[in-house]
Order: C-alpha cells, then structure tokens, then sequence
C-alpha cells in the first residue's frame, strides 16, 4: 500500500510538471503547435465552423505529442511536451495554483478517473484543459455548472476516453473547506 501511494505521488509530480510546463508554454507567443495552423490573427477572421476546424487541427497536434511524450526509459520516465501550446483562442486568464494545490486538484482527477475505470498510469491524455472553448469559462460570466464558484476555485481538465481521441472535460472545484471534488465531466461547462 504505502509503494501504491508513493508510485501515485510520483505520477502526480509528473503530471504537476507537465501541466505547468504547457501553461507557461501557452503564454509564449510563437509557432503554432502545426505548422499548417495559423495564426491567431488570421483565426480570428475565419468564419465560426472553419475557427472550430483549426482548433481541431491544433488540438489534436498538441494531444498527440503530449499523449506520446510520456516514456519509460532505461528505467526512468521521460516527460516531453508539444513543443509549442500557442492553440488558436488560447485563454489567457486561467487562475495559477501552487505545487502543493496542483498535486491535491490532480490527486482528485485520478481518484475520479480511476473510480471510472480509466487507466492513470503513465497517462499523457490527463492535464489541464488545452480547449479555449471549454477554458472560456473563466470568462464567461455565466460559468454554467461551475456558476456558484469563482475561477481562483476552478480547474479544468481534460482526459481521452476509452474511445481514441475522444476527449471529456473535468471541472474540478474547491469547496469551502479548501478540499477539491470533480463537479462535472462533461464535453461543455454549459450542460
């Protein structure tokens, strides 16, 4: 029991890496994650249906690479990361949280997820949300299931289903006593 607990902490610190080596990675300005995906500027001018295309494209670049850049190698894990997360309509303005609050959000979506029969283990399809449709919540003045909470008490995350390339949203929330609990899983914050 107490290795199982230790191997969970080392995913979690592993996963903890990740997610904020792709949030800093989304804040630089620079090449898009594909080459053939464009820039934010000349999203923006797209009309709606080709804007949710590009974002298709970009997403599935950037999951590609985060979901095949975690390895056992020579008996360590390797981590590698989409080398750019600048992803069409990226949301700027998602709340930072510590080492230590990361490692209990995570700690929560694993529970949830293992609970739900998904494998955690060395798992490149579980981080933070990269869909700027789903992190305009923290935009957004109506945050849907997530609306009795304010975005310094909301994660969202992102994780592949049993079915390939499908992927479902997690809004995890801290309630008052400071505890996380996952408070939807879904594929819009509006359900």
């Amino acid at each position: 029991m107490h290795l199982r607990k230790r191997l969970m902490r080392g995913i979690i610190f592993l996963m903890l890496i990740v997610l904020v080596m792709v949030l800093s990675m989304g804040c630089q300005k620079g090449d898009s994650v594909q080459k053939e995906t464009i820039s934010q500027e000349e999203y923006e001018k797209l009309p709606e249906d080709q804007q949710d295309s590009e974002l298709d494209k970009a997403l599935a670049e950037a999951r590609r690479v985060a979901k095949e850049g975690i390895k056992v190698e020579n008996g360590a894990t390797v981590v590698g990361m989409p080398s750019d997360s600048s992803i069409p309509g990226y949301i700027e303005t998602q709340p930072e949280f510590s080492t230590e609050e990361l490692e209990r959000i995570f700690g929560t979506i694993f529970s949830y997820l293992e609970n739900k029969g998904v494998n955690t283990k060395l798992n490149g399809t579980i981080h933070g949300c990269y869909d700027p449709r789903m992190n305009k919540l923290y935009e957004d003045d109506d945050k849907g299931v997530a609306k009795d909470y304010e975005n310094k008490d909301i994660f969202v995350a992102e994780y592949e289903t049993k079915e390939e390339g499908i992927y479902q949203y997690l809004i995890v929330v801290r309630n008052q006593s400071g505890s996380w609990k996952v408070l939807h899983d879904g594929t819009s914050y509006k359900e």
